[in-house]
């Protein structure tokens, strides 16, 4: 990566970058491997190279998703399906639509499992409340 850096070569740069993102996530290093994917990105965004930055916003959002950033999730999975589709790759295009779908599914059950306690805890004390005058 020095190398890279040193020699001007940015679309070697965002590839490696990728690479060290992915090595912390299999780490467990969430908040490294997002900020090496962050560069990433913006590294193969600025070079032209939407292949790059639709696999390196793919990383991402699966990054976001782990921490539990849905929205974020979300709206990276779709800018990475759109590159993809631009880029005429019919195979990560479906991968990203399909993740789309998951992510969006997945926030309709984080805002029904937001208010399950409340409902769940009411209807409790009204059961025992139905109990105790009987």
């Amino acid at each position: 990566l020095d190398l890279a850096e040193r020699l001007g070569d940015r679309p070697q740069q965002a590839s490696l970058l990728a690479n060290v993102g992915n090595a912390y996530d299999r780490l467990g290093r969430a908040e490294d491997a997002e900020e090496s994917l962050l560069r990433s990105s913006r590294l193969a965004e600025a070079v032209g190279d939407h292949r790059r930055y639709a696999s390196a916003l793919t990383n991402l959002a699966g990054i976001y998703s782990a921490t539990g950033r849905l929205p974020e999730a979300l709206e990276t999975s779709q800018r990475a399906a759109t590159l993809s589709a631009e880029v005429g790759d019919p195979t990560a295009t479906a991968a990203m639509r399909g993740m789309v779908a998951f992510w969006l599914l997945g926030l309709g059950l984080a805002c029904a499992a937001a208010t399950q306690p409340k409902t769940t805890a009411r209807k409790s004390t009204l059961h025992t409340r139905d109990n105790a005058t009987r």
